[in-house]
């Protein structure tokens, strides 16, 4: 199996600055050689935006998401598994532009909702509204630029895990239609994801923000906080998806075979 490691090293904006530097951190642990001493071929990329002068953070952040959607269509064109390692959250735009199919669903692993919008934010800050963008309930002509981009239905998203939200940005959550689940019901049901209708989905992108952790585990980030997630119930909440999705998809492959060849 091939997998492509795609970098963004930037936060807010700002290359290798904060946050951005933490691609080169999870590199540094050595897991593509690991990868490729268990057999994987690992391709490795970083996308560095030109330098260019008047240019807004916002318009920044967008133009790196243009070219993250292109360098993720690439890798899966290739036959490739693509990782990204990023600084913000709302590269989750580029990469679902990337993979560019609107049957795909989402599980967001995030101590942040990340669905504010311009007029719900306490704060400005572009990353905590990156869910909101995925969803296109805002920033939608600079999204549109793109013509890989397209908004994902927010009944194909799963939030887990989010426990700091902002007064405005908790009643638009809950008045969509994304799936909620917090850590503390993980731990009380025994489940990591509620039974969803698979049927809709093709595919599914996981984005993971480390600061779903909790924050006794380490404090990976400026945003990280307590109530969070263990590394054993995150490694729990991959392995049933990944079993969810095994058994969905040899369904659809019987389910073909069938209508193919009708007994």
């Amino acid at each position: 199996m091939r997998v492509d490691f795609i970098s963004i090293p930037y936060d807010s904006g700002k290359y290798d600055r904060g946050m951005g530097r933490g691609p080169g951190r999870i590199l540094g642990t050595g897991i593509a050689h690991q990868l490729r001493e268990s057999g994987y071929v690992v391709n490795e990329r970083t996308i560095i935006f030109p330098e260019q002068e008047m240019l807004t953070d916002s318009q920044i952040t967008f133009k790196l998401n243009s070219m993250l959607a292109r360098a993720v269509a690439e890798a899966i064109n290739a036959g490739s598994f693509p990782i990204i390692l990023a600084g913000n959250c709302i590269t989750a735009v580029g990469a679902l532009a990337g993979i560019h199919d609107k049957q795909t669903g989402v599980l967001w692993l995030d101590a942040h909702a990340d669905f504010n919008t311009p007029e719900t934010t306490q704060s400005g800050y572009l990353d905590g509204m990156a869910l909101s963008i995925v969803c296109g309930n805002c920033w939608k002509s600079l999204s549109a630029a793109d013509p890989m981009y397209h908004a994902i239905p927010e009944d194909h998203v799963v939030l887990l895990g989010a426990r700091e939200l902002d007064p405005e940005e908790a009643k638009a959550l809950k008045a969509s239609r994304i799936t909620v689940v917090t850590a503390d019901q993980v731990r009380e049901h025994n489940y990591a994801i509620p039974e969803m209708d698979r049927r809709q989905f093709s595919n599914v992108y996981i984005h993971f923000d480390a600061d779903v952790l909790d924050v006794s585990v380490g404090r990976v980030n400026r945003f990280a906080t307590a109530g969070g997630l263990f590394p054993k119930e995150i490694i729990n909440i991959l392995d049933l998806l990944h079993k969810l999705l095994i058994r969905y998809f040899q369904f659809k492959v019987v389910n073909r075979c069938n209508e193919i060849e009708p007994k």
